[in-house]
């Protein structure tokens, strides 16, 4: 990180009754990293999440202001992190490694907590929709992960329930009411947050591409590998579906369906 310059004077190493050291009289000079132009970058708003594209022995994230073109902070993890996130509200960025997690405050980078597990985590930690919680999911030997959802303003714990395997892709749905799941490929299947009770199964005739929530969260929409767009209303508990037509491109679709609210006048995103 850029300020850690100076001088290394001398290093000692001590294991048991053997020790070793060594001094240097004029220092060696530690001047100010470089920053790697070979990046990965995951944006959300106006925001930027950007790690190197090849990992070091360290984690290395920097959150940029895409707005302005300013650097806001560096954030740094024993090991190369696996998952990023940023919530919708750019106010908290999470960042993952395989058994450790850390949590940050976006507006003066300070760290609000971390998160262990003994084993690793299964899915990348997730967001609520609203940013007010996150969720992550524990490997456990001969059973399905434990899932625990989060508190984002401090890291304590909500809930923890048994989830469920073969699941590809997650999301959490606002206030942490619901879990949707991906997997098998053609299902999606929406489970209760506190006891992972299943509420809904949300059959598909082809594998789903893409699972995005509405504005209020009262709805799920999909695209199918086929191209068509369904709407799923969840307050009824019945997965009846509003087909909306079909689309080349389920990422395109995907973005355009976040402002869409359900309402029985609305036939379509707009």
């Amino acid at each position: 990180m850029e300020g850690n310059t100076g001088f290394l004077v001398g290093w000692g190493l001590v294991l048991g009754a053997a020790s070793a050291h060594e001094d240097f009289a004029d220092g060696l000079a530690i001047p100010d990293p470089t920053r790697d132009e070979d990046v990965v970058v995951q944006t959300v708003g106006d925001r930027a999440l950007v790690t190197p594209a090849t990992a070091g022995a360290i984690g290395a994230v920097a959150l940029w202001d895409l707005a302005t073109g300013r650097l806001e902070h560096d954030f740094t993890l024993p090991a190369p992190p696996r998952y990023l996130a940023l919530d919708a509200a750019g106010s908290r960025v999470l960042a993952a490694t395989d058994d450790a997690l850390s949590l940050w405050n976006a507006a003066d980078g300070a760290r609000v907590a971390e998160v262990g597990t003994q084993t690793e985590f299964v899915l990348p930690p997730v967001f609520s929709a609203d940013g007010a919680y996150f969720a992550i999911a524990e490997r456990v030997e001969g059973a399905a992960p434990l899932v625990s959802v989060l508190r984002s303003s401090d890291a304590s714990l909500v809930a923890s329930s048994d989830g469920a395997d073969g699941v590809a892709e997650w999301q959490l749905g606002p206030g942490a009411r619901y879990f949707a799941l991906l997997g098998p490929a053609n299902v999606v299947r929406v489970l209760e947050t506190r006891r992972g009770t299943e509420l809904m199964r949300l059959p598909h005739a082809a594998a789903v591409q893409r699972i995005v929530q509405t504005q209020d969260g009262d709805a799920l929409v999909t695209v199918d590998a086929a191209g068509a767009i369904a709407a799923w209303p969840l307050a009824n508990g019945a997965a009846t579906p509003r087909y909306l037509g079909r689309t080349p491109s389920a990422s395109t679709l995907a973005q355009r369906c976040r402002l869409w609210r359900m309402s029985p006048k609305q036939d379509k995103p707009r």
